[in-house]
């Protein structure tokens, strides 16, 4: 080598971070840092951190005070609730406060999700499933402007059974403001997730090793996993509401979800474990499940629009029906798009079976640390 050349490291392919085992001689000291250390992003190597730390910190300070904010109105709920009690006692207003209350509910687990799924991709510097949140950052805005319109429905519709109440004018300032926060972090986050694509590079480098092929398949690989994840979550939610807020489902409907929830889970595992292993019958499997899982929200998705289109329905249960409607159908058609998605990536995973993804997944998880090559460039060659 001349003498004015320098040796500079390059991140040798079939190495990345996002991938943790205890098989891999890494993990027992990963297990020694402490706990802070385990959960926020750490520089490795010449990687840097800053924009992902600081990604993590604001998306945390955002869940937290959006969480609160949604506290405080189901805190007012309450409070209307015991108001309408004390004041009309043999009006049952129950059925329009537990939509709202519903609702609510189902936003701060929407809360709760998008940290954990912001987590994951940031601490495992997953790119793919940065951008997926971006995408569930506008769905938790649109969600948001939803919640609005039900809470003014509930008041309308029951206006009329009480006199003196808590006032709406606290709540409505309350939901616009949380409306207002979910949109300004839109054009936030997307800023951050370009600031950490820059950071992520030399990891999908270290997976990759450069090779466009191995690129795409590995970006494939992980949009089938983030569907996975989402379908799941959505579905659930769909379930959820359709149940608590739905007078039609007798005891043997209700043990459908029920007994459902270890078949959902088990389905999407052999849907992730298939696209690992890349096995031809765990993915069929994992088809096969979610074609029942899109007839389920498919037929009760149909069951609740044409029910609750009648007319003697809206009579009965005062304005309730748009309240319903427009949640439910926002939910299962997320769910329905989710589970088409993940049909359609479980066969493009498939598809690639063989082009050597899992051979490059399994040399990360097993390869010594010690043993990586260590390349070098010559800058005069």
């Amino acid at each position: 080598m001349p003498q004015n050349s320098k040796p500079l490291p390059v991140p040798p392919a079939a190495y990345g971070s996002y991938n943790h085992s205890s098989a891999h001689p890494d993990y027992a000291a990963d297990q020694k840092r402490p706990l802070i250390e385990r959960l926020f992003p750490q520089p490795k190597d010449d990687i840097q951190v800053f924009w992902s730390r600081l990604s993590l910190a604001l998306f945390v300070l955002q869940t937290l005070i959006l969480a609160g904010l949604e506290i405080a109105v189901l805190v007012f709920d309450g409070q209307l609730y015991f108001s309408i009690k004390a004041q009309a006692p043999d009006q049952n207003m129950d059925p329009n406060l537990k939509a709202g209350r519903t609702y609510h509910g189902a936003f701060l687990a929407s809360l709760a999700f998008g940290l954990f799924v912001a987590w994951d991709a940031i601490l495992h510097q997953n790119f793919v499933q940065v951008v997926a949140v971006c995408g569930y950052s506008v769905g938790c805005f649109v969600f948001a402007v939803i919640q609005i319109s039900q809470s003014q429905k509930t008041r309308d519709s029951i206006a009329d059974f009480y006199s003196d109440g808590p006032d709406w004018t606290g709540n409505q300032i309350v939901q616009y403001v949380m409306a207002g926060i979910t949109a300004v972090w839109i054009p936030i986050f997307a800023y951050l997730s370009y600031r950490m694509f820059r950071e992520f590079g030399w990891t999908i480098y270290r997976v990759t090793g450069g090779d466009k092929k191995m690129e795409r398949a590995f970006t494939n690989f992980h949009i089938q996993n983030i569907t996975v994840k989402f379908s799941i979550f959505f579905l659930f939610l769909f379930a959820i509401i359709n149940l608590v807020l739905t007078d039609n489902t007798s005891a043997s409907e209700i043990l459908i979800p029920v007994f459902g929830v270890p078949f959902v889970l088990a389905i999407g595992f052999a849907g992730w474990l298939g696209a690992r292993r890349e096995s031809n019958g765990l993915i069929l499997l994992f088809e096969l499940g979610n074609l029942c899982m899109l007839a389920y929200v498919l037929f009760y998705l149909a069951r609740v629009l044409r029910l609750y289109g009648s007319d003697e329905f809206k009579q009965k249960m005062f304005d309730r029906y748009d309240a319903i409607q427009r949640p439910l159908t926002f939910w299962g058609v997320l769910a329905v798009l989710l589970l088409l998605g993940s049909c359609l990536y479980g066969f493009i995973c498939m598809n690639q079976f063989g082009r050597g993804l899992k051979e490059v997944l399994d040399q990360q998880r097993k390869q010594p640390k010690e043993e990586r090559p260590s390349a070098t460039i010559d800058l005069d060659s």
